[in-house]
């Protein structure tokens, strides 16, 4: 029997091994961990991990059933569960993902990223209204987390709710630091703009409920406008170093943006807040995207 220092030696070693995707090595070396050792639960939890990485899910899932179902298991069922959502979202299966992350949520409701993965996996399945309180819960508990804030973007894309989701997208990608996010981001504004709105709903059989068709009336001038430019093939005017199509109506839509009076929405304190200030501080090229073009 080795003693708990060794067993955290090679918990250690084997989570090196995983950040270098030496994934049979670490397998050993979690297996050298014995039952009984008070670090065996967690071998077994990293172990589930290395198999959802090589995709043996059913593997990984088993390991994880038995641990949820250990009363006396050290791992947290909030970890164990999450890691369950992992497994079912890379193999697919979104209803099972969100029902896992729902059980995680009841033991941990203050977790940002459960609320994360639970929106991506609600998103995934098509469930977008319910993927856009997911968001919002993730928001409201990480105001900073960029890629909350590009699901917003682009659930509201999807729900026909246009001008907050151009400010959610443009917003997430102010926030830096992760390139792919940003380019993804991007790539959703520039499908739009080229598209126009009308064109981009039709194209991703959007369905615009009551409730938008209503919040959209405080967006229809900028919204006409969009769609104005893009039937006639012109490109918007804008006092910007880049001249790009996504700079020039970026500047459209946010230069114009405001906040609805008395809403506590977070496109209205939030996003509409922040881009009045940057139009107000003529920081121009800052809704062009200059840094990323």
């Amino acid at each position: 029997m080795i003693d708990v220092n060794t067993a955290l030696d090679l918990t250690r070693k084997g989570m090196n091994l995983v950040r270098h995707e030496k994934y049979d090595e670490a397998l050993s070396t979690f297996n050298s961990i014995p039952y009984g050792n008070s670090l065996w639960d967690n071998a077994q939890y990293e172990k589930a991990y290395i198999y959802e990485l090589q995709e043996q899910y059913s593997t990984a899932l088993q390991l994880l059933e038995d641990l949820l179902n250990d009363p006396s298991c050290s791992v947290s069922k909030s970890n164990i569960l999450t890691e369950i959502g992992n497994c079912y979202d890379d193999m697919g299966n979104y209803d099972k993902a969100a029902e896992a992350y729902s059980k995680a949520l009841q033991v941990s409701p203050y977790n940002y990223n459960l609320h994360f993965n639970k929106g991506v996996s609600l998103l995934r399945q098509g469930n977008y209204e319910e993927a856009l309180e997911c968001f919002k819960q993730s928001l409201f508990l990480a105001p900073g987390h960029k890629g909350s804030h590009l699901q917003y973007g682009v659930c509201c894309l999807l729900l026909g709710y246009t001008v907050p989701g151009i400010m959610a997208l443009n917003y997430s990608i102010l926030l830096g630091d992760d390139s792919y996010k940003t380019l993804l981001a991007l790539q959703h504004l520039n499908t739009l703009y080229t598209q126009g709105i009308q064109a981009y709903n039709e194209a991703n059989d959007v369905k615009i409920s009551n409730e938008y068709k209503e919040k959209n009336l405080f967006y229809k001038e900028i919204m006409d406008e969009i769609d104005l430019y893009c039937r006639t093939s012109k490109t918007p005017k804008a006092p910007t170093k880049v001249t790009h199509p996504v700079a020039s109506f970026n500047y459209l839509v946010l230069s114009n943006v405001k906040a609805r009076p008395n809403s506590l929405a977070i496109e209205d304190q939030l996003y509409a807040t922040a881009f009045q200030q940057i139009t107000a501080n003529k920081q121009y090229d800052l809704l062009a995207l200059y840094q990323f073009m």
